[in-house]
């Protein structure tokens, strides 16, 4: 999500897209709500035309692009 609002200023995603990657949808529902509880990242839902929820779009924050920075110079 930080090298994507660097980048995009966001990344927007679907969980069922993920999941064609490989990843559980409730491990993913738990790191989402970690980060949003520690503050690394927001949401906003994203809408159709007509009203239907696509998915959401997510927006790493101040803080959790530093900590995606630290967690990169960790594993260098």
């Amino acid at each position: 999500v930080a090298r994507e609002t660097e980048r995009h200023g966001r990344v927007s995603f679907r969980k069922l897209d993920l999941q064609t990657f490989g990843l559980l949808r409730a491990l993913l529902d738990r790191a989402i709500a970690k980060l949003r509880r520690e503050g690394l990242i927001v949401s906003k839902p994203v809408f159709d035309e007509r009203g239907a929820q696509l998915g959401n779009e997510y927006r790493a924050t101040e803080a959790g692009i530093v900590r995606a920075e630290e967690i990169k110079q960790q594993s260098s």
